[in-house]
């Protein structure tokens, strides 16, 4: 069975919210089109 793996690449659109301790994705500057995609249907601007 061959090796299953997936790369992430993070940027300035992934934060450390240091209130909560969690990860949040920042809107503001995700610079991927296809990930900003039916985010009006997400309730997204």
């Amino acid at each position: 069975m061959g090796a299953r793996y997936a790369g992430v690449i993070i940027g300035t659109d992934l934060r450390l919210d240091t209130a909560s301790g969690r990860i949040v994705a920042d809107r503001e500057n995700h610079r991927d089109k296809k990930g900003k995609v039916d985010n009006h249907i997400l309730g997204h601007k």
